[in-house]
C-alpha cells in the first residue's frame, strides 16, 4: 500500500509540471488577495489574469501528461 508521500512523490516524478502549476496558480491567488487587501485594483487585476494563465497552463500540463 501507498502511502501519501510516497504517491505525491510518483505523481510529481511522472508529471512534474502539474503540481508546480498548482502552486504558482495559488501563488497567483494570494497575491490577488494581498493586492485587493492593499487597496491596488490594478495589480489585483494583473495577478487574477496571471492566475488565469497559470490555470490555463496547468490543464494543458494535466492533459498533457495523461496522453504521454
Amino acid at each position: 500500500l501507498e502511502t501519501w508521500s510516497e504517491k505525491f512523490t510518483r505523481k510529481f516524478k511522472e508529471n512534474p509540471w502539474v503540481p508546480l502549476g498548482c502552486l504558482a496558480t495559488c501563488g497567483a491567488l494570494v497575491m490577488s488577495a494581498y493586492k485587493m487587501r492593499a487597496g491596488k485594483s490594478k495589480d489585483m487585476n494583473y495577478w487574477l489574469r496571471a492566475r488565469v494563465v497559470l490555470q490555463g497552463v496547468t490543464i494543458l500540463a494535466l492533459v498533457g501528461g495523461s496522453m504521454a
